[in-house]
């Protein structure tokens, strides 16, 4: 058996759609396809981190594909342990929403794939129809404490939090008093483009010099960031 770690949602990358300008593009960071799949990450995201350990026979990632036009033959293809399931979207109401809107529509298309995908293959959707009650019940703020570390007095704690939305990923610091949990210290480190590679990046580790202060590393070490009590 197989685990689901991931799902994302896309658009083709042949689809370059401006609701401004239609002109063709060649820089990818400019085209409506990069932009949606790093808009919509945010919820993509949210999905795979509210996700169990959903056991399936040979899927560990699901790609839902956002087409105007239906391929109602071919909606579902399997292969090299990635699932792509074909879900309705009127590209003009997408880029035309305000932010919260496209979170909400956001989520439904991945619901929509999920459930598509569960009832085809006889599988269970009610673990998906879950996480999507739940992340309607925290109104779409992809927002999360990534790691904890407590002083060597155990005095405080230093959590490195998350928030991820629609045209930015960031990273605080906060110190908090470890029996009240009263925060002392807050501090934004970083704050960068939705892009997964990008983002990646900066999953590092948070350390204690001493009982006052924490240093915190990106992913490779090669920048750091201090927030003192």
């Amino acid at each position: 058996m197989t685990i689901l770690k991931d799902l994302i949602l896309i658009i083709p990358q042949d689809i370059i759609f401006n609701v401004e300008d239609s002109s063709p593009k060649t820089d990818i960071t400019k085209s409506k396809a990069y932009a949606f799949s790093n808009e919509t990450s945010c919820i993509s995201s949210f999905y795979t981190r509210l996700l169990p350990k959903v056991k399936t026979e040979n899927v560990k990632r699901i790609i839902v594909e956002c087409v105007e036009d239906l391929n109602e033959s071919d909606r579902i293809k399997i292969g090299a342990g990635i699932a792509t399931i074909q879900v309705k979207l009127d590209y003009q109401v997408y880029f035309s929403s305000e932010e919260t809107e496209k979170k909400r529509i956001a989520s439904k298309l991945i619901r929509e794939g999920l459930i598509y995908l569960s009832l085809e293959k006889d599988g269970d959707s009610k673990v998906f129809e879950e996480i999507y009650l739940k992340i309607e019940e925290l109104q779409y703020k992809n927002k999360y404490i990534y790691k904890k570390k407590y002083s060597p007095n155990r005095k405080y704690v230093c959590n490195v939090v998350c928030e991820h939305e629609i045209d930015f990923f960031s990273i605080f610091l906060e110190i908090a008093d470890n029996k009240e949990g009263e925060i002392i210290s807050r501090k934004e480190i970083i704050q960068v483009v939705p892009h997964p590679i990008i983002m990646n990046k900066y999953f590092g580790e948070a350390t204690w010099d001493l009982n006052n202060r924490v240093i915190y590393c990106d992913k490779f070490k090669q920048n750091q960031w201090e927030l003192s009590i």
